[in-house]
């Protein structure tokens, strides 16, 4: 069964926290992968891996979905930071002009 969860982090830990999943969906696809091999002989173990690594790739699925979206709330976060800095440096220059 698939749950989603969600909790908060610093802005600045986005980027590693999205390596850490990526590196750990790649490990669980390895490790998935190791197990897929033609089993003539016992095709009662070889359908619970392919059936397996079926589950597995849907749950991949979801975290990759996963992953961009929130590489797209933190892109455009950090859209919106810049554009709050670069606002800010204008009204600055506003009112230094001003006096």
């Amino acid at each position: 069964m698939k749950v989603k969860i969600a909790y908060t982090v610093d802005y600045e830990q986005v980027p590693e926290m999205m390596e850490d999943l990526l590196s750990s969906i790649r490990d669980e696809l390895s490790a998935s992968l190791q197990k897929l091999k033609f089993r003539p002989n016992d095709l009662s173990r070889m359908s619970e891996d392919f059936e397996h690594l079926i589950n597995k790739l849907n749950l991949v699925e979801s975290q990759i979905q996963d992953v961009l979206q929130i590489a797209t709330g933190w892109s455009q976060a950090l859209e919106k930071f810049n554009q709050q800095d670069q606002d800010s440096i204008v009204e600055e220059v506003q009112n230094e002009e001003a006096n």
